[in-house]
């Protein structure tokens, strides 16, 4: 079991690395949606926004799902695929986060299935990395359940 762990964290961190070397902005030619133009300074958990690029493993750029921690009422708030959310968040010693009070709007989507697990993902998170512009979202010593990238505010 440790090498199977071991073996999907590295072929992940390889992945990661090989996608590094991308262009650093991207438009979906299906969304309407205005380009999400990547920052390249280091930056904060907090009132960053935060682009989701991968989900559980599997890369959702094109989804332009975000989400933003704003340090005024601790409020966290986002998109999915198509719906809305927010909730409260709380930051702990040594990186430890807690989502609370997620609520999220209820439009019928052709396919729920990014969003389900980007909103699981936030229900289940219990820590966060940063390094540079880039944040994860983990659960225990996992595998990052979600990746990513800071995002210049519209």
């Amino acid at each position: 079991m440790k090498s199977f762990v071991l073996d999907v964290f590295t072929i992940l961190v390889l992945f990661r690395s090989c996608n590094t070397s991308k262009k650093m902005t991207h438009k979906n030619s299906n969304d309407q949606s205005p380009e999400m133009n990547i920052t390249k300074e280091p930056v904060s958990i907090e009132n960053t926004k935060w682009k989701l690029v991968t989900l559980m493993a599997n890369d959702v750029r094109g989804e332009n799902a975000f989400v933003t921690f704003s340090s005024k009422d601790n409020e966290v708030f986002g998109k999915g695929r198509c719906n809305k959310f927010n909730g409260i968040y709380q930051l702990k010693e040594g990186y430890q986060i807690k989502l609370s009070k997620m609520a999220t709007t209820l439009m019928a989507c052709a396919d729920m299935e990014v969003e389900s697990q980007f909103m699981e993902v936030l229900e289940n998170v219990d820590n966060y990395s940063l390094n540079g512009n880039t944040m994860t979202l983990n659960k225990a010593r996992m595998v990052p359940l979600a990746i990513f990238e800071a995002v210049e505010i519209d």
